[in-house]
């Protein structure tokens, strides 16, 4: 019997795994579940959330070539858009801060930003300059060896 691939839909099922995500952060932040973790086990969430999306990105064939496919300007326009969220987002929940800084971390608006769009834009970034510090391979006319863009230069204009 041939092996046949199952067809997938990368951005849909990208999208809705990071819809359940945020609406399971949302609403554990809403219902108060994360006010009974101490701030270093609220960090340590965020870094797995970190780990596991850029896993996700670097190890999951699919997810790569869909994002290797994204347009460089959708890219950097995202990790900017992400920024300018996590700016925003942090500005106006300072003011509904009542006390100290620390508790607030664990409720709703907060503990949005620090557990799903912080980890997801800091994802972004890695996508965004691991595109930005690739370097192609073209071929040189003059020798018939690839090598740099750069170099390819730097032998041509030696001729």
């Amino acid at each position: 019997m041939p092996r046949t691939r199952t067809p997938e839909n990368t951005p849909r099922t990208l999208g809705l795994a990071l819809s359940l995500w945020g609406l399971g952060i949302a609403a554990a932040g809403l219902s108060g579940a994360f006010s009974r973790f101490s701030p270093e086990e609220l960090g340590g969430i965020a870094l797995f959330a970190f780990v596991f999306a850029t896993a996700t990105a670097w190890l999951d064939r699919g997810v790569r070539a869909w994002l290797e496919a994204v347009s460089p300007r959708a890219l950097f326009s995202f990790v900017i858009e992400a920024d300018v969220l996590i700016a925003l987002s942090a500005m106006l929940s300072a003011g509904l801060v009542e006390g100290s800084f620390l508790p607030a971390l664990a409720r709703f608006p907060l503990v949005l930003v620090g557990l799903f769009v912080v980890p997801v834009a800091a994802t972004a970034h890695l996508v965004a300059l691991a595109r930005l510090l690739r370097v192609r391979k073209v071929p040189v006319q003059l020798t018939g060896r690839e090598t740099t863009p750069f170099a390819a230069g730097r032998a041509q204009s030696a001729r």
